[in-house]
């Protein structure tokens, strides 16, 4: 059983199948008619998952398996270098396929080895974490990081296809699972609030959901995106949206150096964020509690110690690199953050996404959410 979905982004499309199996995406591989298949995979999959998959290809197509310590200590491009001349003596060539197994890190990683070999070989993406599988894989976007920030050296480069094979989750533990539902709940808030009451019935922290369940997640997920990326392949205008929670996000998750994953860092964004939001005079009191009754329903809210443990100062000098500046004329002493003006809507001025935020008005966002946060403690 595998549910299908064509994902489009501006004029370009590609499969997306959700299944059981591995062997449906071997032979979905063998449709792309590629002499050799290169699995590059995160060093903490089970070994047995990829050598079965490796067992299921047949002569006629090559396959090279390379195992890899992925961490965002890790997202950088001297790892891309290597990546790609390890693979270069391995044999890649133009005909190749590229393989990414694993999460979202690990995706980036890949798919800009992928899109630099050859000026551009064919990419396939088996997203094994709940974030890349929703959200991560839903964009062309593949980056490292700097030491000055996140993101900040990539392109955007189409994959041949996603497959997610659904058992690859029984081996994430509750923390990661939940912290992969956070873009979900973004998106919800962001784009599609008319599901919110649907998905909360279904939400829990015990990370019990069924195969349908999760296609639902999906589903919502590529709605969400892909109902914006039609017309914004680029993420410049429309697409600005889904940086919604992720200022403040990406800077709590570059401090810690890879200890708070990337849900929970836009967790603790969103909530920040839509205080902002309201201090601003946009979103309404109701509107910033949906925030946290979502978050909470996942148990995420009580992983965010470490989060809070940052000065605004320490938070603020890494925001001040965030790549979504020159997005905006924004003043001397600001950072760049995407906002709601309610929910489903993001606040636009003079016809921008994106909004100037002095520190000050950042330091009331911050303080207030820390106050909540203590709350759910």
């Amino acid at each position: 059983m595998f549910h299908k979905y064509q994902i489009r982004i501006g004029g370009v499309e590609y499969p997306y199948y959700l299944s059981y199996s591995s062997e449906i995406l071997v032979g979905k591989l063998k449709d792309l008619g590629v002499d050799s298949v290169f699995v590059v995979y995160d060093n903490s999959i089970n070994k047995e998952y990829i050598i079965n998959l490796k067992n299921l290809f047949t002569g006629e197509i090559k396959c090279e398996t390379v195992g890899i310590i992925v961490g965002e200590q890790n997202k950088t491009i001297d790892r891309v270098r290597e990546i790609s001349e390890h693979l270069l003596e391995c044999g890649i060539d133009r005909k190749s396929c590229i393989v990414a197994i694993g999460g979202g890190v690990l995706g980036n990683i890949v798919g800009l080895v992928a899109g630099l070999l050859f000026r551009g070989i064919r990419l396939v993406h088996v997203p094994t974490t709940v974030m890349a599988a929703t959200d991560s894989v839903l964009s062309l976007k593949q980056a490292v990081n700097t030491k000055f920030g996140k993101n900040l050296l990539g392109m955007f480069y189409k994959p041949e296809m996603i497959f997610t094979d659904y058992t690859c989750f029984d081996s994430l533990s509750k923390r990661d699972y939940n912290a992969g539902l956070v873009e979900l709940i973004k998106n919800l808030v962001s784009i599609i609030p008319e599901y919110i009451d649907e998905v909360y019935g279904i939400l829990n922290d015990r990370v019990e959901y069924t195969f349908e369940e999760f296609n639902l997640f999906l589903e919502l997920s590529v709605k969400a995106k892909c109902g914006i990326l039609i017309n914004d392949m680029y993420e410049k205008k429309d697409g600005l949206v889904f940086e919604y929670g992720h200022t403040v996000g990406h800077a709590v998750e570059f401090l810690s150096r890879g200890e708070i994953r990337h849900g929970e860092g836009v967790a603790f964004g969103l909530m920040v964020e839509s205080e902002i939001s309201r201090e601003l005079g946009y979103l309404k009191d109701e509107e910033v509690d949906v925030h946290y009754r979502l978050l909470n329903k996942i148990g995420i809210i009580k992983q965010l110690t470490r989060a809070c443990a940052y000065s605004a100062e320490e938070i603020w000098d890494v925001m001040k690199h965030d790549n979504k500046r020159g997005y905006f004329e924004g003043k001397e002493g600001t950072v760049p953050m995407v906002l709601l003006e309610s929910l489903g809507k993001c606040r636009v001025e003079n016809g921008s996404y994106v909004k100037p935020i002095q520190e000050d008005i950042f330091k009331i966002g911050l303080e207030k959410t820390l106050s909540k946060i203590e709350e759910f403690m």
